[in-house]
């Protein structure tokens, strides 16, 4: 798995994390339209989409028409919820930065609010909490 792939895994729990919560700014929308994959072309998104849906991290499936496949997602699931609160906790123990972010939040589903909407307001989710997800991947 290529750290652009693993990226791409993140934005799409982080999103559906939002959307439970419901604190995402795009909660109707489609998630080929999250704002941090514009930029990601379509295989790509199938690729990492059908990973997340047959690994059972999110609810969903494929769509085929023709010969063009259409994955959707419907929820995170509780192994895609533990993912993200095992990904936060190993964040906050490895990653100073994320360590200050987090130090007066106590109850894990704050900090996992708080994490997401920080990756979210980057460019980029941070290069160490890319290697954490890979290995919890």
């Amino acid at each position: 798995m290529t750290s652009n792939d693993i990226s791409i895994k993140l934005q799409i729990l982080f999103e559906y994390c939002l959307r439970l919560h419901k604190k995402s700014s795009n909660p109707e929308m489609h998630f080929f339209k999250i704002p941090k994959l514009n930029d990601i072309d379509n295989d790509t998104i199938l690729r990492n989409s059908v990973y997340l849906i047959d690994e059972n991290f999110v609810r969903g499936g494929v769509d085929v028409e023709g010969e063009n496949s259409f994955p959707w997602i419907t929820r995170i699931t509780s192994k895609g919820i533990t993912f993200v609160e095992e990904l936060v906790t190993k964040s906050e123990q490895n990653i100073p930065q994320i360590f200050d972010k987090l130090k007066d939040v106590h109850v894990l589903q704050d900090k996992m609010m708080i994490l997401i909407l920080h990756c979210m307001d980057l460019d980029e989710i941070p290069l160490d909490m890319i290697k954490i997800a890979q290995d919890l991947f």
